[in-house]
């Protein structure tokens, strides 16, 4: 029995490292397409100043360290702490920090501008605040590599910590099913038709997808439906696990990568591919995957200075991150011909299968050859210039190694480096949380009738559990458009700045989705329709965003926010776009509201 619920809510480490490396991508791949919006989405110059936000946030328990300053510039520095921290946590160095640290920052960062914020932020949210639960760097990291302790690491590990991770995915899934009520979903069947017709997020190959046959889109509308409830369930089946989890989690992943190539819809498909490899079973690293691994290359023997810390820490992070599994590092004063050798060339000693010995930098190369990441830089490290440039920086570090840094103790334990067990306090707020966020999405559930106190949710808002599953639910939007804004300048002249041309353009785009920057404005212009707030926010960054860089006649005037208005019709009927007027907007004076 303890096997079996080991086996099924547990977690083999190789995958709690793809987890850990596939979250650490999408957080830099996020801050770097954050910060091209730096100045627009996060300072008191953009769409959402301060005081917008802070007017107009749900909870005063919404907390951000983000709204110390309105400068860009500080941003900057908060963007490139919260980087630094990712990519630590890329790498797995001081993982626990850098997983609580991740956190932190995210947390604070969807409170600074709720307003770009999506479904794909919330679950990104959620996978760091369980995975500070999570050995994460036990494997494949350098805190895996620096760790020194006796005998092997388990390959599985089970805690509250994994049981929580497991339910926070499938109550993902469940909860979206629920909130799917819509006739829609069910007894027509024709979701797919209406969430592919939403143009300012589809792409071409959905426009293109939309058009197929309307029982192939309502075989896709229930496909999707059932897989949904199914899958999850399918992830505790207590038979044929490891095959059986295997085929679920890329189940999802295909179905999240059409999610991808025919929705623009942020974050979401790829954070959600990157939690279903936490479930990837021991059975596909020991069984599946090795009959797709092509032979391993020839491993090679190091022999390093045992009394070097520097010496120690490089050949370990070498065989954990690039060499065969096979390859043997050992301290050169185990061998004393060895250490001989070390000492007479100071030099670490490489070996390979022949018996060959190579020192200082055509170790390096030797080194390279065997791995087969670097192979295919052999031929470029052999070249004269290069080789006397390595060989000159291998002296200069071999001379100067000693001072590089101390070997680490010897009584290093395994728990407190890598976290492979939870402590008491660990496990006791695990639990605590995992009832909490089950008692929040239930309490989501319209047919539930549960409410939950204002002082309940707060933890939750504080925390960042505060979560709805509630994507094209109860039925994909059927209203959708686009903008325009024709703006006046001093001269008399008229302008689109929506699009950033010199006349005015209220026709349909033919890719909608494509005239937008990014998933951040696509959901700050889904909204603006809907608060009025924003539309005044944007008119002000337009007109600053307009004048830094014109001046006199050039300078301009007023604006107007006009929506374009489509609903979307059953079987492709046509409907007349409507202009609705959100804003007029006089960029030295007061704004005036428009009319419908």
């Amino acid at each position: 029995m303890n096997s079996k619920i080991e086996e099924l809510f547990g977690a083999d480490l190789r995958s709690l490292a793809a987890l850990r490396i596939a979250t650490a991508l999408i957080l830099i791949l996020d801050l770097c397409q954050r910060a091209t919006d730096l100045e627009a989405h996060y300072s008191d110059f953009g769409v959402a100043p301060r005081s917008l936000v802070i007017d107009n946030l749900g909870s005063r328990w919404f907390v951000s360290f983000h709204f110390l300053s309105g400068a860009w510039q500080v941003q900057a520095l908060l963007f490139l702490l919260a980087g630094i921290l990712a990519c630590a946590l890329l790498i797995g160095y001081r993982t626990r920090i850098a997983t609580v640290g991740c956190w932190i920052f995210w947390v604070s960062l969807i409170v600074r501008n709720f307003h770009v914020v999506a479904g794909g932020d919330m679950l990104l949210r959620a996978v760091l605040f369980w995975s500070m639960f999570l050995p994460l760097g036990a494997h494949y990291s350098v805190d895996r590599a620096w760790a020194r302790f006796p005998g092997k690491l388990p390959k599985r590990v089970v805690s509250w910590g994994t049981a929580a991770f497991t339910v926070q995915i499938l109550i993902l899934y469940w909860a979206s099913v629920f909130a799917k009520s819509g006739a829609e979903w069910w007894g027509e069947g024709s979701a797919v038709y209406y969430a592919l017709s939403i143009d300012y997020i589809t792409t071409p190959l959905g426009q293109w997808l939309l058009h197929l046959p309307a029982p192939v889109l309502r075989l896709a509308t229930w496909s999707v439906l059932a897989f949904e409830f199914l899958g999850p369930a399918l992830l505790l089946v207590p038979w044929l696990t490891g095959p059986v989890r295997t085929l679920v989690v890329f189940g999802f992943v295909a179905l999240h990568l059409a999610f991808f190539f025919t929705l623009l819809i942020g974050l979401f498909p790829l954070i959600a591919i990157a939690s279903m490899l936490f479930f990837l079973p021991s059975w596909f690293w020991d069984r599946l995957l090795p009959q797709f691994r092509r032979a391993a290359r020839r491993p090679v023997t190091i022999y390093y200075d045992g009394d070097c810390g520097f010496c120690w820490k490089t050949v370990r992070l070498m065989q954990t991150f690039l060499l065969p599994p096979l390859t043997q590092i050992l301290p050169a004063q185990s061998n004393p011909a060895m250490e001989a050798a070390m000492r007479e060339n100071n030099s670490w000693v490489v070996v390979d299968v022949s018996g060959r010995q190579f020192f200082r930098y055509q170790g390096v190369v030797a080194v390279a050859r065997s791995a087969r990441l670097l192979a295919w830089l052999v031929p470029i490290l052999k070249l004269g210039p290069i080789e006397r440039i390595g060989e000159r920086a291998y002296r200069y570090v071999a001379e100067h190694r000693s001072v590089s840094c101390q070997l680490p103790s010897n009584g290093t334990v395994i728990d407190s480096t890598l976290g492979l067990r939870l402590c008491a306090g660990a496990s006791a707020l695990a639990v605590a949380m995992m009832v909490y966020m089950l008692v929040w999405n239930i309490g989501n559930v319209r047919f539930a009738n549960l409410k939950i106190p204002e002082r309940v949710r707060s933890v939750g808002n504080l925390v960042g559990l505060d979560q709805t599953w509630e994507m094209f639910a109860p039925f994909p939007a059927k209203d959708d458009g686009w903008y325009a804004v024709p703006g006046r300048l001093k001269n008399g002249r008229q302008i689109d700045l929506q699009r950033g041309a010199m006349e005015i353009h209220w026709e349909k785009p033919k890719y909608i989705a494509l005239t937008i920057k990014n998933h951040r404005w696509r959901k700050f212009f889904e909204l603006m329709n809907k608060r009025d707030f924003l539309a005044t926010g944007y008119a002000r960054y337009l007109c600053r965003n307009w004048n830094r860089s014109h001046s006199g006649a050039e300078a301009l005037q007023e604006l107007e926010i006009v929506f374009m208005l489509e609903w979307t019709r059953p079987n492709f009927e046509y409907f007349e776009p409507r202009k609705i007027s959100l804003l007029k907007y006089q960029c030295a004076g007061a704004p005036t509201k428009g009319s419908p």
